[in-house]
């Protein structure tokens, strides 16, 4: 696949897309609703780029309900990544961005309660860079980040970091993730600050 990995059924198919209890996805009451913050350090595991590290910043506001989520498979099913793209680039549910540094929104965020602990998913449109843009690589046909935030019982977290992401429908209709390239990055150290 050219270097490509694909993943199937990871990040929006397993959660950002599921059916879960909306107590799950986090619906709050507007009075209840307060800002989630977290913090990790990325860790690049492959490529030139190997052993290289920063620290990333996460707010999440709201989480992403599941009407809304329907809304966004209808929008994939009927007008591909790039309407998907159009539609996310609107949204914002919270903030992502290195340390010292503007950032990205995030316009989708699921939380999932775990018998281990908490997963949190989040997805962001990826900024596209006019020099991307200019030469029209296959990059440019993964327009979204993903996170992963893993936490045990006791707080401690890991997670995962898709640099360059993009959801497709298999030929039986399962919902699947591709990544461009070696575009994972590992995320250690995870915390959230209250």
């Amino acid at each position: 696949m050219n270097g490509r990995t694909k993943l199937v059924g990871i990040a929006l198919g397993l959660l950002l897309f599921a059916e879960i209890p909306l107590a799950a996805s986090g619906e709050k009451k507007e009075e209840e609703k307060k800002r989630e913050t977290y913090s990790a350090v990325v860790m690049v595991t492959g490529g030139a780029l190997s052993g290289r590290s920063m620290n990333l910043n996460f707010w999440i506001d709201e989480y992403t309900v599941d009407d809304q989520v329907r809304e966004y498979i209808k929008v994939l099913t009927q007008e591909g990544n790039d309407g998907l793209r159009w539609v996310l680039e609107k949204a914002e549910v919270g903030r992502v961005a290195p340390a010292a540094a503007t950032g990205t929104d995030l316009a989708i965020a699921r939380k999932l309660t775990t018998e281990n602990g908490q997963i949190i998913r989040l997805v962001s449109a990826r900024p596209l860079p006019f020099l991307e843009l200019y030469r029209g690589g296959r990059s440019t046909d993964y327009p979204f980040y993903i996170f992963e935030l893993q936490f045990n019982s006791e707080g401690k977290g890991e997670g995962l970091v898709i640099g360059a992401a993009q959801p497709e429908f298999d030929d039986k209709g399962v919902l699947q993730i591709e990544s461009y390239g070696n575009q994972y990055l590992k995320l250690t150290n995870v915390r959230i600050w209250d």
